[in-house]
């Protein structure tokens, strides 16, 4: 029989999704939580990750959010205690922080990492659900001679420490100096990997322990001139057809020839 508004074999799911973590439901630190905890947990995460695209971080760097019980109240249909007893368990389980902000103000939120494994997590376990996760199956990717081949590089190529330009954390770790500068030399290339990111819809590459501290040096310096608002110069890259494949390198390089920097600020 044929029924109305039924999926057939052509079409595609084209729907907006949560992420509903797998640990919430096979580690051992998590799968005792209720299943409201669970996706009020999804759902600070699809949160976050607005907070982050709108640039709302503490002075560490920090993505936080504003999200209410009364939020998550008219959302998931759910009384106000059964709201407030999931966010305990978030806190509990450690994968929430709240701060509180006053009177009448609601709650930070951040939103911690799952720990993943646990005592009962064995190696075997991992194998078994890993090729549900990538829909490949290790027996093809070990019998194909070019994965074999990429995995090697990948392995070499993380032996040399690099640095993603849009993780705070590492690119704290990796500046030559920190000082009262620091947050602001961060933020300068913290920023210009989310503009690479909304141009060109995808991150950045990684950049090495050469590559960042002369893009370092060249954002000291140029605030030490004090001559020239970084957003404007990064959005004014962007617009121009010649930015090539936005590499951040290539902004910095100083070159009227690269067509950045130097050849930006004569004008």
């Amino acid at each position: 029989m044929k029924y109305d508004n039924v999926y057939t074999v052509s079409e595609e799911n084209s729907h907006r999704f949560y992420q509903l973590p797998k640990e919430l439901f096979v580690g051992d630190l998590y799968k005792g939580l209720s299943l409201n905890a669970k996706v009020i947990y999804s759902m600070l995460l699809d949160r976050k990750e607005l907070s982050r695209k709108n640039n709302w971080v503490d002075e560490f760097g920090q993505v936080f959010l504003l999200f209410t019980r009364e939020n998550i109240m008219g959302i998931l249909n759910i009384s106000k205690p059964t709201a407030v007893k999931a966010f305990k368990e978030l806190a509990d389980s450690k994968l929430i922080i709240e701060e509180r902000q006053g009177l009448n103000k609601p709650n930070k939120i951040y939103v911690c990492r799952i720990k993943y494994g646990g005592s009962n997590f064995e190696l075997q376990e991992v194998e078994s659900f890993n090729p549900n996760d990538t829909e490949i199956n290790n027996t093809e990717k070990n019998n194909n001679p070019s994965s074999r081949e990429n995995s090697f590089s990948e392995k070499k190529e993380h032996t040399t420490t690099s640095y993603f330009i849009h993780d705070y954390k590492s690119l704290l770790k990796g500046i030559d100096v920190v000082d009262e500068e620091s947050e602001r030399v961060i933020n300068v290339i913290v920023g210009y990997s989310e503009k690479y990111r909304d141009i060109l819809q995808s991150f950045h590459p990684r950049i090495n322990k050469e590559q960042l501290s002369k893009i370092e040096s060249m954002i000291r310096y140029m605030d030490y001139l004090e001559m020239w608002d970084w957003r404007e110069l990064i959005d004014r890259y962007f617009e121009d057809a010649n930015f090539g494949d936005g590499n951040i390198n290539r902004f910095f390089a100083g070159t009227e020839e690269a067509g950045v920097i130097a050849g930006m600020i004569i004008d």
